[in-house]
């Protein structure tokens, strides 16, 4: 439940921007571009999209455990009956790091998968210009690492 949630906070977003692009396409008199192939419900999207979204909710352990919270083995092995305290999302250099774990995450999901860097992406070929360092990224993407950070506990409490 918690890795539909995710997919679908961030397919509303993706709505949201894919509009505002076709929008402007349309004023500018351009063609109009295709949508990303996620931007689909949970059930149509393909498995290895459904495993990267699982992905997430499994490595939030990882992150809260790297932020001391579940310390204990039956929090850990239980997480839905630990407590967590989320005051380490105020803290801007415990986001900063917890976003660049994400970004490993998320690239390690892709090279799982077998993707591969170029500077031009491609999902067809399985080529995306974000595997790489963090430190590299453009400031959208790493907001969106730092919006998942500043997320978890929105989806730490998904039921």
């Amino acid at each position: 439940q918690k890795a539909i949630a995710i997919h679908n906070r961030w397919l509303k977003r993706a709505i949201s921007e894919y509009i505002q692009k076709v929008e402007k396409q349309i004023e500018n008199k351009q063609e109009i571009s295709s949508s990303k192939s996620t931007l689909a419900p949970w059930h149509m999207l393909d498995e290895e999209i459904r495993d990267d979204n699982r992905s997430v909710v499994e490595h939030n352990l990882i992150k809260l455990r790297t932020v001391g919270q579940l310390n204990n083995q039956e929090d850990f092995l239980n997480p839905e009956k630990a407590k967590v305290d989320f005051n380490f999302l105020k803290d801007s250099s415990t986001i900063e790091i917890l976003a660049e774990m994400e970004h490993r995450r998320w690239m390690a999901n892709k090279y799982y998968f077998g993707w591969e860097f170029n500077a031009e992406r491609n999902d067809g070929m399985k080529h995306h210009n974000d595997l790489k360092e963090f430190s590299s990224l453009d400031c959208s993407t790493k907001d969106y690492d730092y919006n998942q950070i500043k997320e978890l506990q929105e989806v730490w409490e998904v039921k």
